[in-house]
């Protein structure tokens, strides 16, 4: 494991590179809200028994980040993440699949938008911010989604573009984001997309409750959209 420091936005982000020898292909992993650098084992585990290097990193104000955090710098932090992939690293884009869980899907698919990949990969995600709030807090479904501040990470409309190959991978139950997100977003998402549900898991276990569903799932997607 090397770890890096990554400047963003004048704020060191500090990252985790875990390098599988003689691969070409690299995940980039955004963590959940409640997440950190350093408790994605399970996921990163997973892509490197599949022949991936993974690139895990902490948003602004996490863990070891310095700056504030605050969901503003979530896309820019994933930005400089990923060009730190392309650019210091080396690898090519078309070898990178860029991961997104719970709130780090909304990143995941803002960079997916904007910068070339192989495939994105979302675990939990969410339509779209305001739609998630308004599921925790009903009394705010009074107010139109514009109210809301930006990002408001508008996943949905990000699927409903052109896009590289989709996966995603969602528990049914899961309290915190609702399962019928994933099943909105793969409705509305165009081809190529799959739709995984875990039967047996919630928000914080997804895989870990399916294993072998969730590696299942994995490999076969991955075997469609990486060279190896």
């Amino acid at each position: 494991m090397q770890k890096f420091v990554i400047p963003s936005s004048g704020e060191k982000l500090q990252a985790c590179f875990l390098s599988v020898k003689e691969s070409k292909n690299l995940a980039v992993v955004h963590h959940g809200r409640g997440g950190n650098l350093y408790n994605k084992a399970f996921l990163a585990k997973q892509l490197i028994d599949r022949r991936l290097s993974v690139l895990v990193y902490d948003y602004c104000g996490y863990g070891e980040s310095t700056g504030t955090a605050r969901l503003s710098s979530f896309i820019p932090d994933g930005l400089a993440v990923h060009d730190f992939a392309v650019n210091e690293l080396h690898y090519d884009p078309s070898r990178i699949l860029v991961v997104g869980e719970s709130i780090g899907t909304g990143p995941a698919c803002a960079i997916a938008r904007i910068r070339k990949c192989a495939g994105v990969f979302l675990q939990a995600p969410f339509t779209s911010l305001p739609s998630e709030t308004k599921d925790c807090i009903p009394l705010l479904r009074v107010y139109p989604d514009w109210c809301f501040p930006q990002p408001r990470f508008e996943n949905i409309e990000y699927v409903k573009q052109e896009h590289p190959p989709l996966l995603i991978i969602h528990g049914a139950r899961d309290r915190q984001i609702p399962v019928f997100h994933s099943r909105l977003l793969y409705k509305a998402a165009r081809e190529p997309k799959e739709l995984v549900i875990l039967p047996n898991a919630g928000h914080r276990n997804v895989g870990g409750a399916d294993p072998e569903i969730f590696s299942g799932a994995l490999t076969r997607f991955l075997g469609r959209v990486l060279r190896w």
